[in-house]
């Protein structure tokens, strides 16, 4: 009893699932017969998927043929009035087996004519026939029809000259002939074919599966089982276990390798490994306690010096706390007499404690220079020492950027004249207000103003703002303003980019004085711009001048629009309007195209007033539906604007024959990169920037367009 019911429990764990699928040879054998079934089952479906497609054109060059045929036949029946020969030809196609529907449909998809005569009159229920009358061009597929499944093959009749003379030149299509050829017997004797492709697989997959078990048997599985009982053994612990794979084991070791086959060789190495493990076992058991002492010592040394970098570190941030300090005090310390070294001087050169000479007075002027350098510096050096402290105090509110900078221009003026530099503001005309402190955003505009001043000799500095796209999602408000310093002066060299606000270093070390400063003003300028979560970048071409940045954020609640300029424009205009008898140019038609609507009633009203004929659109979309409509005479564009840009209105004009010719002027905010004024030239009448004209030069650069064109 005890015999057999071991017998039930060793065939019951073969039967269960993880003795039947926990071998290596039934895995195998799985493995291999399921990559047969789908070699095989692939090449099965290919076949059938190309003969159903090979079928498929077959019917459909059959039903273009047929179609063609047909319209060839009707042709000229249709062309002198004949349509009961029309009709008598369609019947005729009935001693076709195989072709179960011609019918010819009218625009409302009507059956005028049609092989069974029942139907004439009827509305059409293809949704071949309806795609093409849809679409106007040919519509071809299967699909079901009084039961049966059809390969419809509809064609549209286009209005040619000849059939004006009857149904006029206005529509595209007079009607569409559709041609049905019955897709069952194709289908059926696909189906056919397919079964017996399958059945055919099945009993060559069967054969070629019993061979490959039988052989996978007897030389992998088999060989395999034995090696990997052998390795368990080993694995265990058994340093003394053997491995016999029969006749296919006699192999001798060779000077390069092992004979046999890849199992045998594995075999042999499992012998070698195990005889070097015998060998290999006593020496690791005296070099583990040796290593054991070693990770113990090197475990210690290392704590040591951790706890020895932690001290380090503490004792480098009190350094640097004492030095923050000792800045600030001695900053503070050296001020007082600075500050009444300068009020002394200042009495003197004023002659308060009496008359002085002209030497005496170059020299207290050279004195009270140097002192305010000093002090100058000494101011720096604090400033800089707060922000690395963290004890610089904000007074964050929304501040109108625009009067921060005119205001600084103002007081830097005399610097500026005495150069002989020119100076140009460019504030964009949505610019938002930002939210910072003010007298620190003054400190970095007049910073960075000073130094384009001082490394400029000759020629212009810009000033500009503009609401930024760093960080802003399409068709979202701007979350940072940008202003722009930019000079034509000595510039910086490219390996001194990146080393630019780095403290006391100045921006040119040269031999002459002019160019000499301590290195602080960029580094605080830094400071005090990222304390206010923004950023500042600079841009360079040595020689040529340079360009300082920087970006402050916008608060949601301080964002306004600027109508203030709009406003002073229209009271302009209606001085104009008064003062000016201008003659009517009614007969203008202008495309005023902006994504602000207060620009685009800017514009218009001036233009309006000059009598121009005024369209409106306030998207590239709506400009491109506006010029379908009516031809206009100037389109005025702007280049930023949601989905569809100025850029892609300017190429889909340019390509149409009405509109090639239509002269076009560009007003834009956009700073445009030197590939995208290439790509405006020779295209565009004239680029404007936004704000930088009055009423008499918009209504200047519409004329010179107009006289140009001898529109005006």
């Amino acid at each position: 009893m005890k015999k057999k019911r071991n017998k039930l429990v060793l065939l019951w764990r073969k039967l269960s699932p993880e003795g039947l699928f926990g071998s290596l040879r039934t895995k195998i054998i799985l493995g291999v017969s399921l990559i047969l079934v789908l070699v095989i089952g692939s090449f099965t479906y290919y076949e059938a998927v190309m003969r159903i497609k090979f079928h498929l054109k077959n019917q459909e060059e059959r039903a273009f043929d047929i179609s063609a045929a047909v319209m060839k036949g009707i042709e000229y029946p249709m062309l002198d009035g004949e349509m009961d020969d029309v009709q008598a030809i369609l019947e005729r196609l009935g001693m076709l087996e195989d072709v179960e529907v011609v019918k010819l449909c009218d625009l409302t998809g009507t059956i005028r004519y049609s092989r069974n005569p029942d139907n004439i009159g009827k509305a059409s229920v293809s949704g071949i026939t309806r795609n093409a009358l849809r679409n106007k061009a040919l519509a071809k597929g299967l699909e079901l029809h009084r039961g049966k499944k059809l390969l419809s093959h509809s064609i549209p009749i286009y209005n040619e000259r000849a059939c004006f003379k009857c149904h006029g030149s206005e529509k595209d299509i007079l009607g569409v002939l559709t041609v049905g050829i019955n897709w069952g017997p194709i289908e059926k004797r696909i189906r056919a074919l397919r079964n017996r492709e399958i059945v055919v697989a099945v009993i060559s997959l069967a054969i070629v599966a019993f061979f490959l078990i039988r052989w996978l048997s007897k030389y992998v599985t088999q060989p395999i089982l034995k090696v990997t009982e052998f390795a368990n053994e080993v694995s265990r612990g058994k340093l003394n276990a053997t491995l016999d794979l029969g006749k296919r084991a006699r192999s001798r070791e060779r000077d390069k390798g092992h004979g046999g086959d890849e199992i045998v060789q594995l075999g042999d190495s499992l012998i070698h490994m195990l005889r070097n493990m015998r060998e290999m076992y006593g020496k690791i058991s005296s070099f583990s306690k040796n290593l054991e002492l070693q990770v113990a010592k090197r475990t210690e040394e290392l704590e040591q010096k951790t706890a020895e970098l932690e001290q380090a570190n503490i004792e480098l941030k009190k350094l640097d706390e004492l030095r923050s300090t000792f800045l600030a005090n001695m900053s503070h310390e050296l001020r007082t007499p600075l500050n009444s070294i300068i009020g002394y001087t200042d009495l003197l050169i004023d002659r308060v404690d009496g008359d002085i000479n002209e030497e005496q007075e170059k020299s207290l002027t050279k004195v009270h220079r140097n002192a305010r350098n000093l002090l100058k510096l000494i101011n720096d050096v604090l400033d800089m020492s707060r922000i690395e402290s963290g004890r610089v105090e904000l007074d964050l509110q929304a501040v109108n950027l625009r009067e921060i900078i005119q205001e600084t221009v103002s007081a830097l003026e005399p610097l500026i004249n005495n150069k002989g530099l020119i100076i140009d503001m460019d504030f964009d005309e949505s610019l938002p207000l930002g939210y910072a402190d003010p007298d620190r955003v003054r400190e970095v505009v007049t910073n960075l103003l000073d130094n384009a001043i001082k490394f400029t000799s000759e020629g212009r500095i810009t000033v500009s703002a503009r609401p930024s796209e760093i960080g802003t999602k399409r068709n979202q408000p701007p979350r940072s303003v940008e202003v722009c310093i930019s000079d034509t002066g000595i510039g910086i060299r490219k390996e001194d980019l990146n080393k630019l606000f780095d403290k006391f270093r100045p921006l040119d070390i040269s031999a002459t004085s002019e160019y000499r400063g301590a290195g602080l003003g960029l580094s605080i300028c830094k400071g005090l711009v990222e304390i206010q979560n923004g950023s500042i970048w600079a841009e360079s071409k040595y020689g040529e001048g340079s360009r300082f940045c920087f970006t402050l954020p916008v608060e949601a609640e301080a964002i306004e629009l600027k109508r203030k300029s709009l406003q002073r424009n229209y009271q302009i205009m209606e001085v104009l309007k008064e003062d000016k008898g201008v003659e009517k140019a009614v007969q203008i038609k202008v495309l005023v195209v902006d994504d602000e609507p207060d620009h685009v009633e800017l514009i218009s009203k001036i233009l309006g007033e000059e009598g121009y004929q005024i369209t409106k659109a306030y998207d590239g979309e709506g400009a491109i539906e506006s010029t379908k409509h009516s031809k206009p005479d100037l389109i005025i564009l702007d280049l930023m604007m949601p989905n569809i840009s100025g850029f892609d209105v300017i190429e889909y004009l340019k390509k149409g024959d009405d509109t090639k010719e239509t002269p076009i002027i560009v007003v834009t905010g956009k700073e445009l990169t030197r590939e995208e004024m290439k790509v405006l030239d020779g295209r565009v009448e004239k680029v404007l920037k936004k704000g930088f004209l009055g009423v008499e030069g918009i209504l200047e650069v519409v004329r010179n367009a107009l006289d140009k064109f001898g529109l005006s």
